[in-house]
């Protein structure tokens, strides 16, 4: 494929032909960098060995003819020399002009506008070390700002992952293979689950196996879709929370987190508690209880430690399925009161009083709107005790222990 240079008239040559040695110098550096940018960026290209003498005077005469000025005081090379200087310098020479990321890189901010541009002059410079950097910027991105950032680094989302992003430095590009999957929240669940299996058969090339893996698992299920994307999300935490009992590192970040808040939850309690938004089902939350009611008490108290006595939270986490799902044409009130015992039923085995009684209040609620179901569908002469008939086979129940008064209707659990 020719380059614009290379199809461009005769006419334009001898113009940058006729240009003193340091404009054309500048000039086809700046050509390199691929997007926009500002001064600061420009100046650093005149800094590169051979310097460009006074490289702000020559910029200022290359604005306008060639450089054109844009908003936000970004400039932008004419699209006439894009791939100008391949044709220009060497391969060697085009290297080093890719220091231009590490330039970036050393602002006090990157703006989400030159991401794209950053990581593909680390990329193409081949310095493991920039590339690395790269990869940590984007890794240290909240939710937020990786929802800001992931349309800007359209090149980090479409790279395979079947072979490593960057194989002269394997561990630069597991990290960058990170900043990836961190990257694809914002598109479909089998990109995601396919860039994790990649990074999981390449997280072994990065030194501390141990506290990478932590790593991903925390910033992957901080995602808030994470649940979403991952069905077996559970497991991540699991294995998270098995990686914090035995890597002392990530035992001593876990304890150093506070709460602002009262009481220190722990970390896999946060982490439990940022993924309860994902449970859609009433089946989906007692299959959750079911999965951990074969797990030890000691991890169950870490993973209900975000969630404390007189709060609304563990609502949420115990509401939230019938919420969602009782949306749905052909929910089915009867079965809900059934699993909301059950899980009730696993709650007081597990001596947690606070999850049990929400269950039992939300089991009684089904119960209640089952009731009203059935009576609203019986013809007018059917009395109310015939109405208590029809439900008096219904296999939920209240625990005695918690229950209260049976005779009293529930508040809605919402």
């Amino acid at each position: 494929m020719h380059s614009n240079w290379e199809l461009s008239d005769a006419r334009a040559r001898r113009l940058v032909t006729a240009m003193p040695a340091d404009a054309q110098l500048l000039l086809f550096r700046t050509s390199m960098i691929g997007g926009s940018f500002d001064r600061k960026l420009a100046m650093a290209l005149g800094e590169l060995v051979p310097t460009v003498p006074l490289p702000g005077m020559v910029l200022d005469r290359l604005i306008g003819p060639w450089i054109e000025p844009m908003r936000r005081d970004r400039l932008r090379v004419s699209p006439l020399l894009e791939g100008a200087a391949h044709d220009v310098f060497s391969a060697a020479e085009c290297r080093a002009i890719h220091c231009i990321a590490d330039t970036m890189m050393r602002s006090d901010i990157l703006s989400v506008l030159d991401a794209g541009m950053v990581m593909r002059h680390a990329l193409c410079g081949e310095d493991g070390t920039l590339v690395a950097a790269f990869a940590g910027s984007v890794i240290s991105c909240d939710a937020e700002m990786l929802e800001m950032l992931a349309p800007f680094v359209g090149e980090l989302i479409l790279f395979e992952t079947d072979t490593p992003i960057f194989p002269r430095d394997l561990a630069a590009s597991a990290m960058l293979r990170l900043a990836q999957l961190l990257t694809l929240p914002y598109g479909s669940a089998t990109d995601a689950q396919q860039c994790w299996e990649a990074l999981e058969r390449e997280s072994g090339n990065v030194k501390g196996e141990a506290l990478f893996e932590g790593l991903a698992l925390s910033k992957v299920l901080l995602h808030p879709r994470a649940g979403e994307l991952f069905p077996n999300w559970i497991e991540l935490l699991l294995r998270f929370d098995r990686l914090t009992e035995l890597n002392e590192q990530l035992a001593a970040t876990s304890r150093s987190i506070q709460s602002k808040a009262d009481g220190n939850p722990h970390v896999s309690g946060i982490l439990f508690a940022g993924q309860m938004r994902n449970i859609r089902t009433v089946s989906g939350f007692r299959e959750l209880l079911e999965r951990l009611d074969s797990e030890t008490a000691a991890l169950r108290e870490r993973l209900f430690s975000a969630y404390r006595l007189g709060h609304g939270d563990i609502s949420i986490l115990v509401n939230h399925g019938w919420l969602k799902e009782s949306r749905t044409e052909g929910f089915n009130w009867e079965k809900a009161a059934s699993e909301y015992a059950a899980c009730a039923d696993i709650a007081m085995r597990w001596q947690n009083p606070m999850l049990a009684t929400r269950c039992a209040i939300t089991q009684r609620y089904a119960t209640t709107k089952m009731a009203r179901m059935l009576s609203a569908r019986l013809p007018a002469c059917s009395t109310p005790s015939s109405v208590s008939d029809s439900i008096s086979h219904s296999p939920a129940r209240v625990p005695k222990s918690i229950g209260g008064n049976a005779n009293t209707h529930p508040p809605c659990p919402c």
